[in-house]
């Protein structure tokens, strides 16, 4: 929060920012309190419908929203948990927030200092990831406005392959919601052994 309270949002006076207005966002009062999930997995599959043979993680207003995802038949190779449960992995304590600026960009720090939850994906070296991931962020909130900061971190071990989407989607139109992301990859040379833990 010092960060974020030393560089505040960004202007057009912000040369990365001189093209965007961000007001629209400023001008809302969001709500920190996360409503409950209400997004069902036969939603999804009816608005993307090509993640039926995919691996599918499905986050409502940023939190991950477990009955709508499948991520029952995940491929080898690779282990999808919430940070909560990552968190104290020697990989994920090397590389989380490692590669988001937190000192110059603004965004990455409120997003630091208030991320509601997160994911990690982990690939195991040479693994070869044939399905598609699709992490699908749904905000779904119609009695308020809702602010979510949501964490990806990917680590990916020497010689893998893996297609990663993520998508950012309102339930309806009259959803608000004001989505901070930080996606961090990392690709590395040595990676240690994953056991094949689900959640």
């Amino acid at each position: 929060m010092e960060h974020f309270s030393r560089l505040g949002f960004p202007s057009s006076k912000n040369e990365e920012w001189k093209y965007t207005n961000i007001a629209p966002i400023l001008s809302r009062d969001f709500s920190f309190s996360i409503p409950e999930n209400k997004i069902i997995k036969e939603e999804i599959v009816r608005r993307f419908p090509f993640v039926k043979d995919a691996v599918t993680v499905v986050l409502e207003n940023g939190k991950i929203n477990r009955e709508a995802s499948d991520l029952n038949n995940i491929p080898a190779g690779i282990e999808v948990k919430t940070l909560g449960e990552a968190k104290h992995l020697p990989e994920v304590q090397a590389h989380y927030n490692l590669y988001a600026d937190v000192q110059a960009d603004a965004f990455s720090a409120l997003n630091t200092a208030f991320a509601n939850d997160g994911l990690v994906l982990l690939i195991q070296p040479k693994a070869i990831i044939e399905k598609p991931v699709y992490i699908i962020q749904v905000s779904s909130s119609n009695e308020q406005a809702v602010i979510s900061h949501h964490r990806l971190l990917v680590i990916a071990g020497k010689n893998s392959e893996v297609k990663i989407s993520h998508l950012a989607v309102s339930k309806n139109e009259m959803s608000e919601t004001f989505s901070n992301a930080i996606i961090e990859i990392f690709t590395s040379e040595f990676f240690p052994a994953i056991t094949s833990r689900r959640w």
